[in-house]
């Protein structure tokens, strides 16, 4: 199953993550946290590190800096994704 994940405001997801990087002590790494259904599942160094089978599809990873996003995508939820891949944003919103 090929799942895709549409339709997020970028606004939101800086705050979910760097709200995340401040509890835990992250401001300044760098890296990406990455995020699931609005919901922090966990933080990569960077996208060398990135295995997308250990994560599910529809991850957003979330830069610290003023990088590009990412989302994890093909696969399922069982074998984890098969790529990750660059996503557009237009107007704010994750296409």
């Amino acid at each position: 199953m090929n799942i895709t994940i549409t339709g997020y405001a970028v606004a939101d997801l800086l705050a979910t993550a760097n709200r995340w990087r401040e509890d835990r002590g992250f401001v300044g790494k760098l890296g990406f946290v990455v995020i699931w259904h609005g919901a922090v599942c966990g933080w990569t160094a960077g996208l060398k590190a990135v295995d997308p089978s250990a994560w599910r599809p529809g991850c957003i990873l979330v830069p610290e800096d003023e990088g590009s996003f990412y989302r994890l995508a093909g696969g399922g939820a069982q074998q984890g994704a098969e790529r990750l891949e660059r996503v557009e944003v237009i107007g704010g919103i994750i296409q």
